[in-house]
């Protein structure tokens, strides 16, 4: 096993970890196999947090809870109601036909509020994606060919083999 610097994408490093962090929690493999696992998790487990980091999350988003609070008290204020003045829910959904045009709306004026915040949500992917094209280098660990089981998919095997 050696120490080997690489340039990966950041999609390839978090492709990586999650592989070596899922195979850490299987039986019966080899020791080898074992030490490739652990000393790969140690080498990236930094690298993956950045990566995780990096990435849009809109429930890290400040805005995004925001905008989600404020709809819901839209939604509240024009719920129908039943005759005990509960909301009404249908699939345990809020059913809104009463104040429908006014709900709109009061929806539409939020939404351009948030503008700038659904165009994020919609292109979130698109985001995420060139984020993880990004290429660095990073050391990791190789194995030899004859260490390297038979289960294990081919991309792994291109990063791990020495």
């Amino acid at each position: 096993m050696i120490e080997q610097e690489v340039n990966l994408s950041l999609g390839e490093i978090k492709m990586l970890y999650e592989y070596f962090a899922n195979q850490y929690q299987k039986e019966g493999i080899t020791l080898t196999w074992s030490k490739v696992i652990i000393k790969n998790l140690s080498m990236l487990i930094a690298p993956y947090k950045q990566i995780i980091d990096g990435m849009y999350d809109e429930n890290k988003d400040e805005k995004f809870k925001e905008y989600i609070e404020k709809r819901n008290t839209l939604i509240q204020q024009y719920v129908d109601r039943d005759e005990q003045g509960q909301p009404v829910l249908v699939n345990n959904e809020p059913k809104i036909t009463e104040m429908i045009v006014e709900y709109q709306d009061k929806l539409k004026e939020l939404n351009e509020e948030y503008k700038e915040l659904i165009e994020k949500l919609n292109k979130k992917n698109e985001i995420n994606n060139n984020f993880l094209q990004q290429n660095v280098k990073i050391k990791i660990y190789k194995v030899e060919e004859k260490d390297i089981p038979n289960v294990i998919p081919p991309y792994i095997v291109s990063v791990i083999m020495a």
